[in-house]
C-alpha cells in the first residue's frame, strides 16, 4: 500500500513481485490477490523513469543526480528479478552496470559523503553483489572486504559470506565468515536464532533472511535450515515484516530455501512402539497435517519413528507435553527460574526455591503479607518472555496500585526490563520484550490468607515464540 516514488521502495517492490513470481513457478501455484507481473512490470518502468544518463538511479523523481548505495540495490534487484522470468531492458542494466562498476572502483567519487573505511567496504559489497546479479562476478577488492568485514553490519557480513561461497577460489574465506557468525546463532529443536551483538541498529529480519541464504548457499545440513527459516518465518508478527525491505529479504531467502526443494509425491506415517499411530500423502507442496497421540504411555523407553514413502523431502515437528508431579524438580531449559520468599518490606530470605526437589513444606504463618522474588537468569539475548507464578490455594495476590496497600507495603525492586505484570486469581504474570544475557528480577506480594498445606507449582518462564526455550523452579507444598 505505500506507493512511494522513492528508489529504495520501487526496487523492494520489485524484489518482492520476483520473488512470489519465482515461489509460484516453483510451487505451480498462483494468487488471486496479487498481480506480481503487474507489480513488476509497473515497478521497472517506475525505475526506468529514475535512471539518469550516467547509468545509475535517482533517490526521488526530482532529483538529477544519481544515488551510489541505493543504485547498488536497484542493479541487485533488477538482476534479480529478471531471473525471475522479468522483462527487463538489456540497455537499462548495461548502463547501470557501468555506473556500479565506477563505484566500485572509487565509493568517495560517486558518494562524496563515504569518507570512512567502514563506508567504502560496505558499498564496494554492495557493488560487487549487485554486478555479480548482473551476470558481472568479479573479485575486485574482494580481499579487502573480507580484511575489513568486521567493520560490517550483520547482516552484510552473511551476504559477504554467500559471495564468498559463489565466488570460486574464496572457499576459504567464506569458511572463515561461516564459522564467525554461526557464534551469533542460537540454536534450538525448532530455531536458529541470529542473536546480534547489543547495541545493534541494524534489522533482525535482514540477518535472519541473509544468514538463511548463507547455509543454503554453503548446502548446511537441512535441519538447519529448517530451523533458520521458521525463525525467519516466526519474526513477521502474524502481519507481515516490519518494512518493504524487511519483507523483500524476508522472501528472497524463503525463495532461495524454496529452489532446493523437491516437489513433495509421497506418503507419511507415524509409528508409536511400532505400530502405526497415523499417516497422510503429500502432493501439495504448502499441505500440512498435525497428529495428536492421545497415548498414556507408561514409564520407560518408547520410540516414535516417521516412515516417509516416495520423493520429496518430509519436515516436521515432535513436540511433547506431559503432566508434572507435586514433587517434581526445576528445570533449566535455556532459562533458569529461582523463586525466593521475603518478609513485606524486608530483604531477609525466609526461603528459596531453586531446581532440587523440595520435600519439606514451607512454614508460613497465616495473616502475614509476604514479599515473592521471581529471578530469571539467561545466558544469552532473548526476546519475548513470559514469566508466570501459580499461586497456591491459600495465598492471595496484593494489588499495590490500591491505596490502602500501597500505604504499608511495596515490594521490593525489580529489574526495569520487565515490561508488563498482571494480577489473576491465581497466578502472576509478567513479560519483558527483550533481555540481554544477565539475571533479572520480579517482585509482587501476597498476603497468607487461609490455613492449611498446599501445592505450590514452580515459577515458570519462556520464550512466546520457542517456548522450548524455558526454565522452572522445583514444585514445593508450603503450610500456612
Amino acid at each position: 500500500d505505500d506507493q512511494l516514488t522513492l528508489l529504495p521502495a520501487l526496487a523492494d517492490r520489485l524484489s518482492i513481485a520476483a520473488s512470489l513470481l519465482a515461489l509460484q513457478a516453483k510451487m505451480g501455484a498462483t494468487s488471486s490477490r496479487v498481480d506480481a507481473k503487474g507489480e513488476a512490470s509497473g515497478d521497472v518502468a517506475q525505475l526506468a523513469s529514475l535512471q539518469r544518463i550516467d547509468g545509475g538511479f535517482a533517490f526521488w523523481p526530482e532529483e538529477r543526480s544519481s544515488h551510489a548505495s541505493a543504485s547498488a540495490g536497484a542493479l541487485a534487484t533488477l538482476g534479480y528479478a529478471r531471473s525471475a522470468g522479468v522483462s527487463i531492458s538489456q540497455s537499462m542494466i548495461a548502463r547501470a552496470r557501468s555506473y556500479v562498476a565506477n563505484v566500485l572502483a572509487d565509493p568517495a567519487r560517486t558518494d562524496k559523503t563515504c569518507s570512512t573505511l567502514a563506508c567504502r567496504t560496505s558499498l564496494r559489497l554492495a557493488a560487487l553483489r549487485a554486478l555479480a546479479a548482473a551476470g558481472d562476478r568479479r573479485t575486485d577488492f574482494l580481499q579487502s572486504i573480507f580484511a575489513q568485514r568486521a567493520t560490517l553490519g550483520l547482516a552484510e557480513e552473511a551476504a559477504l559470506g554467500v559471495y564468498l561461497q559463489q565466488t570460486p577460489g574464496w572457499r576459504a574465506q567464506a569458511d572463515s565468515v561461516a564459522t564467525e557468525l554461526s557464534q551469533r546463532v542460537y540454536l534450538t529443536g525448532r530455531y536458529a536464532n541470529v542473536q546480534p551483538p547489543r547495541p545493534w541498529y541494524g534489522s533482525l529480519p535482514q540477518a535472519q533472511a541473509a544468514y538463511l541464504e548463507l547455509l543454503v548457499a554453503r548446502g548446511a545440513p537441512a535441519e538447519d535450515q529448517d530451523r533458520a527459516l521458521r525463525a525467519l518465518v516466526a519474526q513477521n508478527c502474524r502481519c507481515g515484516w516490519p518494512s518493504l525491505t524487511d519483507t523483500a529479504a524476508a522472501l528472497r531467502a524463503i525463495g532461495t530455501y524454496a529452489a532446493r526443494e523437491t516437489l513433495p509425491n509421497f506418503t507419511a506415517e507415524i509409528l508409536l512402539d511400532g505400530k502405526s499411530a497415523g499417516s497422510a500423502s503429500f502432493k501439495d507442496p504448502a499441505a500440512s497435517k498435525t497428529f495428536v497421540l492421545p497415548l498414556s504411555l507408561t514409564a520407560g523407553n518408547h520410540t516414535l519413528t516417521l516412515r516417509k514413502r516416495g520423493t520429496g523431502t518430509l519436515h516436521y515437528v515432535v513436540s511433547y507435553t506431559y503432566k508434572l508431579s507435586a514433587d517434581a524438580p526445576g528445570r533449566l531449559s535455556g532459562l533458569r527460574v529461582i523463586r525466593t520468599v521475603h518478609p513485606a518490606n524486608q530483604q531477609t530470605v525466609l526461603a528459596t526455591v531453586d531446581l532440587a526437589s523440595q520435600s519439606e513444606p514451607l512454614d508460613l504463618a497465616a495473616g502475614n503479607v509476604y514479599d515473592i522474588g521471581v529471578e530469571v537468569a539467561v545466558d544469552h539475548p532473548v526476546d519475548r518472555v513470559v514469566i508466570t507464578d501459580p499461586l497456591p490455594a491459600g495465598f492471595e495476590a496484593l494489588d499495590t496500585s490500591f491505596q490502602t496497600t500501597a500505604t504499608y507495603y511495596q515490594p521490593l525492586t525489580q529489574a526495569w526490563q520487565i515490561d508488563y505484570q498482571q494480577i489473576y486469581r491465581d497466578r502472576i504474570t509478567a513479560f519483558a520484550d527483550h533481555l540481554d544475557p544477565g539475571v533479572y528480577m520480579l517482585h509482587y506480594l501476597v498476603r497468607s490468607v487461609t490455613p492449611g498445606t498446599y501445592l505450590w507449582p514452580g515459577a515458570s518462564a519462556y520464550l512466546l515464540d520457542a517456548p522450548e526455550q524455558f526454565g522452572r523452579s522445583a514444585f514445593r507444598s508450603v503450610k500456612v
